[in-house]
């Protein structure tokens, strides 16, 4: 029998910058804010129909964050859920 070791590799924080992608901190800030998104509309048990009816803005929005399908949202739409979801939140960049 092999006796092989397992090695640990620590990671940047950034899992887009350790597989070396494109964007890799623009895509971080879009699934942190993604993240609060999904918390906000769990937490208050909201549809994303609620969430349109509550904040304005369209249901698909809201439904491509719950998906994670972040390419045709830019951070700017996903920070203006976020504010509109009316629940405090600490961004720190």
């Amino acid at each position: 029998m092999k006796n092989d070791t397992i090695g640990t590799l620590r990671g940047s924080g950034n899992i887009y910058r350790d597989f070396d992608k494109p964007d890799a901190d623009v895509r971080q800030l879009k699934a942190i804010l993604a993240t609060e998104i999904i918390k906000v509309l769990d937490k208050k048990g909201l549809s994303v129909r609620k969430a349109q009816s509550l904040t304005g803005i369209d249901a698909a929005d809201f439904s491509r964050v719950r998906n994670a399908d972040y390419s045709e949202s830019g951070v700017c739409v996903n920070l203006d859920l976020r504010l509109r979801m009316d629940s405090p939140f600490r961004l720190i960049l």
